[in-house]
């Protein structure tokens, strides 16, 4: 299925450029031609490629993901004795009451 897109993108290609080279026409299918031949040779490109992109194997991806770092355990101030947050971006212990980190 894959392989017959990429044919039939082929096709279109060689059939936009090939009737203004092979085939005696008329003025009035000339004017027909004008408008289909750069049509079909757009078509052409674009079924080439999704046939090629189709064909090609999926790639595989690999998430890793970054263990998380376990919150200590909350204690207390040793200035004043108010509870103590965990602030993970500094990896320290603060205290709100002292404005301080512990």
């Amino acid at each position: 299925m894959k392989t017959g897109i990429v044919a039939a993108g082929i096709v279109l290609i060689v059939l936009s450029v090939g009737w203004y080279l092979l085939v005696p026409f008329s003025p009035i299918i000339a004017a027909y031609l004008c408008i289909a031949s750069p049509v079909l040779f757009i078509m052409g490109i674009l079924l080439f490629i999704v046939g090629l992109v189709m064909d090609s194997e999926p790639r595989t991806v690999v998430h890793y993901q970054v263990p998380a770092q376990p919150q200590p355990t909350a204690s207390t101030c040793p200035g004043c004795g108010y509870p103590l947050e965990w602030i993970s971006q500094r990896q320290r212990y603060y205290c709100h009451r002292c404005k301080r980190y512990r």
